[in-house]
């Protein structure tokens, strides 16, 4: 969700490397603050596999470390301000460059709504940087775990 930047406590996302992830490849869009989650919260593409919901709105998601992160993923496309999801071929995209407004990925277009700049722990639409992606709310609901994996983990969105 995009929102003014008008507080110093806003819940910025900031681009934080998988453990498993060198500098070269993909990058996960993780929050500045782990919040109620240790693992802190990872933009996260709704599903997995074959049913990834790549039509959906995004949701945050507790950070997949070591784990399948395809629908987690994002990489920087050098010279167009993109950051691209590589496992599925499409770009992070604002539904308009307006407060509130929601994050979905789309076909890569060298639309204003896909273009993003990282700079001081904040991604902000490149043509509207008094605003930044932030999230609603500071906890997140349960959301579904596989079996082996504690604590559950959680999701916004």
């Amino acid at each position: 969700m995009l929102k003014k930047n008008l507080s110093a406590v806003t819940l910025l996302l900031v681009i934080a490397i998988s453990p498993s992830v060198s500098l070269a490849d993909a990058r996960l869009l993780r929050t500045s603050y782990a919040l109620d989650d240790a693992r802190g919260y990872c933009i996260d593409i709704a599903g997995f596999g074959e049913n990834i919901r790549l039509e959906d709105r995004l949701q945050v998601h507790t950070c997949k470390y070591g784990t399948a992160l395809g629908d987690q993923l994002f990489e920087l496309v050098v010279g167009k301000s993109q950051l691209q999801v590589p496992e599925y071929g499409v770009c992070l995209a604002a539904a308009a460059l307006e407060p509130g407004a929601e994050l979905f990925v789309r076909s890569c277009t060298d639309s204003p709504r896909q273009r993003w700049s990282l700079a001081w722990g904040q991604l902000t639409p490149e043509s509207r940087p008094d605003l930044c992606v932030s999230l609603a709310g500071e906890t997140g609901e349960i959301a579904g775990t596989p079996a082996l994996i504690t604590p559950v983990y959680r999701h916004q969105g």
